[in-house]
């Protein structure tokens, strides 16, 4: 099954102005279209997939076949789909590929950063930084300890330090562990309970 993410430009492009009908069938199309923007189908099928009117279908496709000169996208005149044999192309479908591709790209690339600064203990990611656990501190009677005994006062460890990190998997751990207890408790109960099932005897 492919997957067609939405530009979240389409909603301030001239296609917005046009029919709900023809919006819903180019959003039907990206939807439909294959890792190289083709769109296998024919003028029936994709009414049906698109869920309107044979009118407003005959409507539509002519509107994303044409040139639109309030079109942002300069390119193919802002014709937006390509009738082919078997179907149409999406013009502007390896535009949007290459944009996404750098996005990822600058996700990873920030990603890469984030862990490297994580490891020496101090990181910041839209905005949020965390830094590595403060010290101890030992407080003695002088400062309101009690009964003239120091007494040692640990903040808890900040998110993303190693502390932090490593308390974290000591409880996941104890958490695989309890679920793997339970998941043999029910094992067992379910074996006793087939061997309390009385086997089926055949009459003689």
């Amino acid at each position: 099954m492919s997957f067609s993410k939405l530009d979240e430009g389409i909603v301030r492009s001239s296609l917005w102005a046009q029919p709900t009908a023809t919006r819903v069938l180019f959003i039907t199309m990206l939807a439909l279209k294959d890792e190289n923007g083709f769109v296998f189908s024919s003028n029936s099928g994709l009414q049906r997939e698109a869920n309107i009117t044979e009118e407003e279908f005959a409507a539509g496709i002519k509107c994303l076949e044409s040139p639109d000169n309030d079109s942002r996208t300069k390119e193919n005149d802002g014709i937006r789909v390509k009738k082919i044999d078997g179907g149409w192309v999406v013009l502007n479908h390896s535009k949007y590929r290459v944009r996404e591709s750098l996005k990822r790209e600058k996700t990873r690339e920030r990603v890469r950063r984030f862990r490297e600064n994580l490891k020496k203990g101090n990181a910041c990611n839209a905005g949020v930084c965390v830094t590595s656990a403060l010290p101890s501190v030992s407080v003695s009677d002088k400062e309101g300890g009690v009964g003239g005994e120091e007494q040692s006062v640990t903040d808890d460890p900040a998110p993303g330090s190693k502390e932090y990190i490593a308390s974290v998997e000591e409880e996941t751990q104890k958490a695989r562990g309890i679920i793997n207890e339970k998941q043999r408790l029910l094992l067992e109960k379910i074996a006793a309970l087939k061997k309390e099932k009385p086997e089926n005897v055949e009459p003689s």
